[in-house]
């Protein structure tokens, strides 16, 4: 009976397509396996991470919710980090061999990236046609904070002036993918606040791509952390447009 009502929840036709990508989502991911893509082979590694791409993609299909699709970006995020900055170091106490430990390493690195393309497909399958440009602006903000956070981690001999920067400009990115979302969940565009909000975004990020993030690569010594710093950059430049680009569209009406 309960799960009759559960299933009652969603219509036929979206069941049948969440089916059958759960269907290509297991075929593509054993096949995958089959080619033994953990050795290494191109074709094997792609399928694997398309599976899986399909395989998180349906896991939320029959919701159609944005917000779910959004939390599936954070959480794998935030794996995503702790297996870069961590999880050499967990899986060499675990003893598992050179070549196992490899594996199960590169094996979550790719689940990670798939579900983080999964959340970006959701995003914009299922979110209305304005609403897309500030959930992505948050999704790529939130990019940046596996960054930070692996440059800090891997670099912690760095000025405690540099480190405390880092944070803080952590925590104005994970404000600035706050206020995206909240901006594309509550999509009220017509609103002064939403406006005035898109703008103050845009000035930031603009200011954080081009002087911040400038002045930071003159602190860092190394090549790793100035190319990191260069990507913050681009990325900020990038969702800099995106925010300008919803603001002007605003007074643009949607075509019936």
């Amino acid at each position: 009976m309960m799960k009759n009502n559960f299933l009652s929840r969603f219509n036929a036709r979206n069941l049948k397509k969440t089916i059958i990508y759960f269907i290509i989502a297991v075929l593509l991911i054993i096949i995958s396996f089959i080619r033994e893509y953990y050795n290494g082979n191109g074709l094997g590694i792609v399928m694997f991470v398309i599976g899986f791409v399909l395989f998180f993609y349906a896991m939320l299909h029959p919701w159609e919710k944005v917000g779910y699709y959004f939390i599936l970006i954070v959480i794998f995020i935030i794996l995503f980090t702790i297996l870069l900055s961590s999880g050499i170091g967990i899986l060499a106490k675990m003893q598992l061999g050179k070549d196992l430990g490899a594996g199960i390493y590169w094996s979550i690195g790719f689940v990670c990236v798939a579900a983080v393309i999964a959340g970006i497909i959701g995003i914009f399958t299922f979110a209305k046609d304005w609403q897309r440009l500030p959930y992505m602006g948050a999704a790529l903000s939130l990019l940046i904070a596996p960054i930070l956070l692996i440059t800090s981690i891997l670099h912690p001999n760095l000025k405690s002036f540099i480190l405390v920067s880092y944070w803080i400009l952590l925590c104005v990115q994970l404000f600035i993918a706050i206020l995206f979302f909240s901006i594309g969940y509550i999509n009220k565009r017509e609103s002064r606040l939403t406006k005035v909000a898109l703008i103050i975004i845009t000035i930031v990020l603009i200011i954080m791509g081009i002087g911040l993030w400038g002045f930071m690569a003159t602190l860092v010594p190394d090549s790793f952390g100035k190319l990191t710093i260069r990507i913050c950059a681009v990325d900020d430049i990038i969702i800099a447009f995106i925010a300008l680009y919803a603001f002007l569209k605003i007074s643009k009406p949607d075509k019936v």
